[in-house]
């Protein structure tokens, strides 16, 4: 549209990005929304409190969904399954049980992501090792 000039939309980027950073109250801790995962979308993580699920009231709702703008994930795919290993990496204690299951729903989701998995557990293992 023509309205949506340049600086429109570096300025809509920028609120989004904003939004995007803000804490939220995750499974356990402060979190961006953008680091967090939508309740409902894998029971059997959510029962342990060990992803990043976002803390919000009637997740049922539909109008949830905006927050996938933000960067929060509501579907059980790859990207989902990867914020939460990686999530579950960065913690003091692991929950291996949860870590096995995972690692089973990224080899089940493989075909077609095999670069993006790579791609992601490789820039995670990079960041990893720069703290240590």
């Amino acid at each position: 549209m023509r309205w949506q000039n340049p600086e429109f939309l570096e300025s809509s980027t920028q609120l989004k990005n904003t939004l995007a950073a803000c804490m939220v109250q995750s499974a356990e801790e402060p979190l961006p929304l953008q680091e967090t995962v939508f309740p409902t979308v894998d029971s059997q993580l959510e029962e342990g409190g060990v992803i990043p699920v976002v803390d919000i009231k009637g997740p049922q709702h539909p109008e949830w969904t905006l927050l996938t703008y933000f960067g929060v994930l509501m579907k059980s795919d790859v990207h989902y399954y990867l914020r939460c290993l990686i999530s579950i990496s960065e913690r003091q204690r692991l929950d291996f049980d949860s870590v096995a299951y995972i690692y089973e729903q990224i080899q089940a989701k493989y075909q077609g992501n095999k670069d993006f998995i790579r791609y992601v557990l490789h820039l995670h293992y990079v960041n990893f090792m720069k703290n240590y």
